[in-house]
């Protein structure tokens, strides 16, 4: 069933952009000094592409408060998942999200709706060649109940968790690759199949430019993970005062166990794929 039709079935909020193309920064957002400027911008440095729910904000918010870097005009650009930007256009609407050149200043954004589509790797790698890409991936039974627990928050979702994950969208994207509205919205289980989203990043983007991280290891050690980053992006080591404090994600009603049994089972051999795939164990079976 359509999503929009759904929501609306069931007596939810149907936001304004769902069912359209994804949305371009404002005019608020874009403004014309910034459209003028936009030659004299940079291109960032660095992309968070996600994955979703798996403290992709908390991290950019993090680097863009280090010395010598400069958020976007907002997190979730969403330049390169979205079909009204054609793949020849020009990138002047891109830099006008960004600062103004200047010495030692880099820039970076975040939009972990890229991570499931080859169609975003492609487009930004072609944009920005020699990007650094941050791809953070989070136990996917917990990063499932976590993206189901913000639509609910949402009063997006007014499922339960069990027909929820019954119920699931059998696909994420449509036929010419974009992300589905659908998909984003209650793809709880298909957005934590990361080994299959995996494969266009690592095929794409030069070892030496990628970083994938272990989003529990983010979460123990913020300071450490940031300050390793740094070092990554290029801007060196971090005076400590710089650095984050501990981290954990936000609290929320604890889930069945039985279905949290159930997941684990359901993601197993996906997580297995995942660990051939990067010759690294994320040791969630055991957590």
């Amino acid at each position: 069933m359509d999503v929009t039709r759904r929501m609306r079935e069931e007596g939810l909020p149907v936001p304004s952009w769902l069912g359209q193309p994804r949305w371009l920064p404002s005019e608020h957002e874009l403004s014309a000094d910034r459209a003028a400027t936009a030659r004299e911008r940079i291109l960032p440095t660095f992309v968070i592409v996600g994955a979703q729910k798996s403290g992709t904000t908390s991290l950019y918010q993090h680097l863009t408060r280090l010395p010598g870097v400069s958020p976007a005009v907002r997190k979730e650009l969403d330049w390169f998942n979205n079909p009204r930007i054609p793949e020849d256009a020009a990138l002047s609407g891109y830099r006008a999200c960004f600062p103004l050149r200047t010495d030692g200043v880099i820039g970076g954004e975040a939009s972990p709706n890229y991570f499931e589509q080859p169609v975003s790797a492609r487009r930004l790698l072609a944009a920005v060649p020699d990007v650094r890409v941050i791809i953070s991936l989070r136990n996917p039974v917990d990063r499932a109940y976590s993206h189901y627990r913000m639509q609910v928050k949402r009063n997006w979702e007014n499922r339960t968790f069990e027909r929820a994950l019954e119920e699931s969208p059998r696909s994420l994207l449509d036929d010419d690759g974009w992300l589905t509205s659908d998909g984003a919205i209650y793809g709880y289980l298909l957005r934590g199949l990361y080994a299959s989203q995996l494969g266009p990043w690592l095929d794409l983007i030069p070892p030496r430019n990628l970083c994938i991280l272990r989003a529990e290891d983010y979460f123990a050690d913020p300071a450490g993970t940031i300050r390793w980053l740094a070092r990554f992006i290029g801007i060196g080591e971090v005076p400590d005062r710089r650095l984050p404090g501990p981290t954990m994600p936000h609290g929320s009603s604890p889930m069945d166990p039985e279905t949290q049994s159930i997941l684990a089972d359901y993601f197993a051999p996906h997580n297995e794929r995942l660990y051939r795939l990067l010759g690294r164990d994320f040791g969630w079976e055991s957590g």
